[in-house]
């Protein structure tokens, strides 16, 4: 995937004051006693507005909520306070209760989202899915559905691959009730109020597929859905699959996400060859064991193909590295100095905090 930064002009224009007549009391007064400078209006809608503002000398996502808008606030905040130590997802920097209005100030993206890259051709739309997938496995592993998967809300950022934003209606599979969603991207059963299963997500990876080779919206209707897809440029086996995860809730819902991650693999050839993802750049290795040491080192049946970026101590001639860190379906393995681990199908690995390495490591054909 290529990696497009966003172009922000207006980065020193502050708000002006007419944006905030939707808001109670007075927040601009308030947001700059607690060290928040606006700078710019990207949404505001009834009871929730979101702002990219500086706070402590770094560019953030602010979003507050006031009467009806606080719950999907203080939701994200606290799906994110989980899953804050994975790279695939925002940071959290802070989050406060101001009386009548809840904020979250979030990790500002400085990347286009899938949203902007306009129409792909089949093989490059079915590799952006299948990094999409790779992420949301990670999620998936942590026990949470995003339930708003779409183009605009996955954005690929190098070193750390497809990251998701807007958790607001994010929810644990084991939670009962009601979530929301965007039509056309987030599965019926959703939103129709029904309590939505594992497959939810997987319902939307069709919907983010049919708009990168479209360039338009999903139908809502998931018969009408269906119908579009069949015209839509692809495979057919590729077609048939997307199909069974719209119409077809028990088998979405049943079926593996890593599972599901092998068969998109299979409809683009490279992505067949194990290989592992280094700051974007796509690196083939040969088949075998293939294990990663505390130092970065990487072997395939004993042999180093790749040595990792060492970090330099200034002013002497040593270098310094810290423990690896090993993300398997959500969960956090640390790798300390001096040992190794042998690498899975999908591994996410981040050494010395600053080099994420996305491990797609399929079995030999």
């Amino acid at each position: 995937m290529s990696f497009h930064r966003v172009k922000d002009e207006h980065h020193n224009t502050l708000l002006n004051s007419w944006e905030y007549t939707m808001m109670p009391g007075d927040i601009e007064s308030r947001l700059s006693t607690l060290g928040f400078q606006p700078l710019r209006l990207l949404k505001n809608s009834r009871g929730r507005m979101t702002l990219l503002a500086l706070y402590q000398n770094k560019r953030v996502i602010v979003k507050l909520g006031w009467g009806s808008g606080t719950s999907q606030i203080t939701n994200e905040a606290q799906v994110l306070s989980v899953l804050h130590d994975m790279p695939i997802v925002p940071r959290l920097h802070t989050r406060l209760d101001l009386d009548d209005v809840k904020l979250v100030a979030i990790e500002y993206i400085p990347y286009k989202s899938l949203n902007a890259v306009g129409r792909l051709n089949p093989l490059k739309a079915v590799t952006a899915v299948f990094y999409t997938l790779a992420s949301l496995v990670h999620i998936h592993g942590r026990g949470f559905a995003h339930c708003d998967l779409k183009p605009g809300n996955v954005i690929p950022v190098p070193k750390r691959g497809m990251v998701f934003i807007d958790f607001g209606v994010a929810r644990p599979f084991d939670a009962a009730g009601f979530a929301a969603g965007t039509p056309g991207y987030t599965c019926p059963e959703a939103l129709g109020g029904e309590t939505p299963g594992s497959g939810c997500d997987l319902y939307s990876l069709a919907g983010i597929y049919y708009y990168l080779v479209t360039g338009l919206s999903p139908p809502r209707d998931p018969k009408e859905f269906a119908k579009a897809l069949s015209l839509a440029p692809a495979p057919s086996s590729l077609l048939e699959l997307f199909t069974q995860l719209v119409l077809d809730p028990e088998y979405r819902n049943s079926l593996d996400p890593l599972q599901l991650l092998k068969i998109v693999a299979s409809f683009n050839p490279q992505l067949l060859v194990p290989h592992i993802v280094i700051d974007g750049v796509y690196k083939p290795l040969g088949y075998g064991e293939v294990s990663i040491g505390s130092r970065g080192v990487i072997r395939v049946d004993g042999r180093p193909v790749y040595l990792a970026v060492k970090r330099h101590v200034r002013g002497t001639s040593m270098y310094a590295y810290t423990d690896l860190v090993v993300f398997r379906r959500g969960e956090k393995l640390i790798v300390r100095s001096g040992e190794s681990i042998d690498l899975e199908f999908n591994d996410l690995v981040l050494f010395d905090n600053h080099i994420l390495y996305v491990f797609i490591l399929p079995e030999r054909p």
